[in-house]
């Protein structure tokens, strides 16, 4: 519930539309519904612990059916799909998606209208009675203290694992620069002469953040670029080869 209400917060300075109907959808399954429709799809399969301030029918389909339209507040909890997401529901509304912030997103549908990402999570809202997202989890980071074994032997294999987690991504990967395209290379140019946010990239490339943030990911994962998370935030900076 904390999680929510900090992505109510963050996510409704995204978009200017005014909408009744709302939908806020979290990675750990929570989901609430503000809608005016007598009938409401449940995105995710399973759903549990479904709670409404009006009285409603469960459909065969698993659906939910008011007896009349009205100010219909819904919460329930499900399992969120991976690494295919689709939500559709009978009406128009705003539709806000909370992923962990190590994810790789390898698809989003065109219905989006606002993307944030730090270090609280990925924050995508979209408008319209679907949306539609293919996403990865990158690997977790392992916190060494539940690794201290006496033996020494394991210890240090252990630590060698760590060390390769913690800077092994950092390190320039020797290839070719025509593993990139146009886009990829236009990011990595905007990064290089100073572009550190997602904002200044988008700015300066002309593309969409969903679109730059896909690339930039790419550059990351080819070593092209270093994420560093301060503070809250995240900047980029161009590799520098060891």
């Amino acid at each position: 519930m904390r999680l929510l209400g900090l992505t109510i917060v963050l996510v409704l300075t995204f978009s200017s539309v005014a909408l009744t109907d709302t939908m806020y959808v979290s990675y750990n399954g929570h989901v609430t519904i503000i809608t005016q429709s007598k009938l409401v799809f449940l995105p995710f399969p399973n759903s549990t612990s479904i709670a409404s301030n009006s009285t409603f029918t469960i459909l065969p389909n698993g659906s939910l059916l008011f007896p009349s339209p009205g100010e219909h507040y819904i919460s329930f909890t499900g399992h969120l799909p991976y690494p295919n997401v689709t939500i559709t529901e009978p009406f128009q509304a705003q539709i806000f998606v909370v992923l962990p912030s190590n994810v790789q997103l390898k698809f989003v549908s065109d219905d989006i209208k606002g993307f944030m990402v730090n270090s609280s999570g990925t924050y995508l809202e979209f408008y319209g009675n679907e949306a539609a997202l293919t996403y990865e989890l990158e690997a977790a980071p392992i916190n060494p203290e539940l690794y201290l074994v006496p033996s020494l032997g394991v210890s240090v294999g252990i630590t060698g694992y760590l060390a390769y987690l913690l800077f092994g991504r950092t390190q320039v990967k020797e290839t070719s620069y025509d593993e990139l395209d146009p886009r990829d290379t236009l990011v990595l140019k905007a990064v290089v002469e100073g572009a550190d946010t997602l904002a200044k990239i988008s700015e300066t490339t002309g593309m969409p953040r969903t679109t730059a943030y896909r690339r930039i990911r790419k550059l990351v994962r080819l070593g092209y670029v270093e994420e560093i998370r301060e503070g809250g935030k995240v900047r980029y900076i161009k590799a520098r080869k060891s």
